[in-house]
């Protein structure tokens, strides 16, 4: 039995159910109609046609999909008509939307820079109120005074070293020069 267009598969015969290949229902209408046995036994040797005579027939061929009722079919022929006025539409109310926000934006500015500039001054002030509290604080003036010790005994202390500096240099010239005086040298 060859394979045909009108039956791929010549050794198959389809039952109630779900048919894959063609995605419709079989059974009642949708069944392979066989005239009698022996025309089953005439298909499975010669394939679905022997002579002049059908020895079956098929279901109806066409989309699985199911016909779409007119009107439905008006609808989608209109919207699909109408489709690129709506996008047209669209578009030119986003950017009708986009620039009435650009005006928006530039005529808010001045007003939202001016309250930015209130806001910081505020907070400036704030800050600075608080940093004059926190430095009358006993214990910040008591660590304010132990600072400035600290930066008067540092420099008391390398103004001793550099004194201490002169000094031995000083006295290493009063060395030198004691040792040496009156002696002569000669270099050769």
């Amino acid at each position: 039995m060859a394979a045909t267009a009108a039956n791929p598969f010549p050794y198959w015969q389809p039952a109630a159910g779900v048919d894959f290949s063609l995605g419709k229902m079989l059974g009642g209408k949708d069944a392979y109609k066989i005239a009698s046995n022996l025309k089953y036994q005439d298909i499975l040797k010669n394939g679905l046609s022997s002579g002049t005579e059908p020895a079956a027939t098929l279901p109806p061929t066409g989309s699985a999909l199911p016909s779409v009722a007119p009107s439905v079919q008006t609808y989608l022929d209109f919207a699909k008509r109408v489709y690129p006025l709506q996008r047209q539409l669209a578009l030119d109310t986003f950017q009708l939307q986009q620039e009435q926000n650009r005006q928006g934006f530039a005529d808010a500015y001045p007003w939202i820079s001016q309250a930015a500039n209130e806001a910081t001054a505020r907070n400036l002030a704030a800050s600075q109120t608080y940093r004059s509290f926190v430095e009358s604080q006993p214990s910040s003036v008591q660590n304010i005074m132990a600072s400035k010790q600290a930066q008067i005994a540092s420099a008391s202390g390398a103004e001793a070293d550099r004194a201490r500096a002169i000094a031995a240099q000083t006295q290493a010239a009063k060395d030198f020069a004691g040792r040496y005086t009156g002696q002569t040298f000669s270099v050769g």
